[in-house]
C-alpha cells in the first residue's frame, strides 16, 4: 500500500506527464516531422500512466479489503459489547452507542484511519484516471492535427495559404 510520500511523488509525476506533450496551435507550420516525436512522447506518457493506473487500482482494492476486514471485526466487537448487561441496562440507544464507542475507542480510531486511507486511495485513483483521460484527449487531438496537415499538404499552395490566413483571422476575432 502506498505511503503519503509515495502518493505525493506519484501525483507530481502525473502532473509532469500531463504537461509533457503540448500540441501546436498551428500544426501546418511545424509539418509532419515534429509529429513523430510528439507521438512517441505521448505514447511514453500513456504507458506510464497506464502502469500508475494498475498500481492505483491494486492499491485501492487493498484498502477496500482492509477496510472491509476492519469493519467486520469492529461490527462483531460492537455486537458483543451490546450484549453485555451493563450496556443493555442503559436507557437509550444513544447512551449504549456512546458507551460502546468509549469501550472500543482504539478499534474505532483504527477503522477511521483505514477509512481515511481508503478515501485517499480513491482520490489518487481518480487523479490517475483524469490524467489518463487528458492524455487520451491529447492523443485524439494530435491525430486530428495529423489529418489536418495531410489535407493541407494535398492542397494547391495558394489555396492553402488563403485558408490559413482566413483561419488566423477567424481565430483572432474569437480571441
Amino acid at each position: 500500500m502506498l505511503t503519503a510520500i509515495e502518493y505525493k511523488s506519484k501525483l507530481n509525476e502525473l502532473l509532469m506527464l500531463k504537461n509533457k506533450v503540448v500540441l501546436d496551435p498551428d500544426p501546418t507550420k511545424t509539418g509532419l516531422a515534429l509529429f513523430n516525436q510528439k507521438i512517441a512522447d505521448l505514447e511514453d506518457c500513456r504507458e506510464r500512466v497506464a502502469s500508475l493506473m494498475l498500481e492505483a487500482t491494486w492499491n485501492k482494492a487493498e484498502y477496500e479489503q482492509r477496510y472491509d476486514e476492519e469493519k467486520a471485526k469492529f461490527d462483531a466487537l460492537v455486537d458483543a459489547e451490546l450484549l453485555k448487561d451493563e450496556i443493555v441496562a442503559m436507557k437509550s440507544d444513544k447512551l449504549r452507542s456512546a458507551k460502546v464507542n468509549q469501550v472500543l475507542a482504539t478499534e474505532l480510531t483504527s477503522i477511521r484511519e483505514v477509512e481515511a486511507r481508503l478515501k485517499f486511495s480513491e482520490a489518487y485513483y481518480k487523479n490517475v484516471e483524469t490524467i489518463q483521460s487528458i492524455l487520451k484527449s491529447k492523443n485524439d487531438s494530435l491525430f486530428k492535427q495529423i489529418d489536418q496537415v495531410k489535407a493541407m499538404m494535398g492542397l494547391d499552395p495558394a489555396l492553402r495559404d488563403e485558408l490559413k490566413s482566413n483561419y488566423i483571422k477567424v481565430v483572432n476575432k474569437n480571441v
